[in-house]
């Protein structure tokens, strides 16, 4: 299992379709998790490219669906690497918390101080779990 540093800086721009996470070696050959891992990068993608372009709702609501599909994987022999996914998913939102953090306090900062509120409420709900 690769992972390409989805969690960068705010300047961090990637192409729309490169893979975030790749698989690289797996126990299980990739048979149980593939279609798992085809569809959280398309989620990650899609949210980076999100917060790319400041539409931080869907950004987390992107993610949030990726962790979903994470969470969902069961299988004892992926568990590592559902436990990975996971984390990665969680650092992605834990910077964009820190990105609104920093916008919720300028000159715009009732314009994204909702978007701050809800993934920081997400993110210690997660962390908890």
């Amino acid at each position: 299992m690769k992972l390409l540093n989805f969690t960068e800086g705010k300047n961090a721009k990637r192409k729309l379709n490169e893979d975030i996470i790749q698989l690289v070696s797996c126990p299980a050959n990739g048979n149980v998790c593939s279609q798992n891992l085809v569809e959280i990068n398309r989620l990650l993608s899609t949210a980076q490219q999100s917060r790319f372009s400041k539409e931080y709702g869907r950004s987390i609501y992107k993610m949030q669906k990726a962790l979903a599909i994470a969470d969902g994987i069961q299988t004892e022999r992926c568990a590592n690497c559902a436990v990975l996914f996971r984390n990665t998913i969680l650092s992605s939102m834990d910077n964009v918390k820190e990105e609104l953090e920093e916008m919720s306090k300028g000159l715009f900062s009732t314009r994204y101080r909702e978007s701050f509120k809800q993934v920081s409420t997400l993110v210690q709900e997660l962390k908890q779990v």
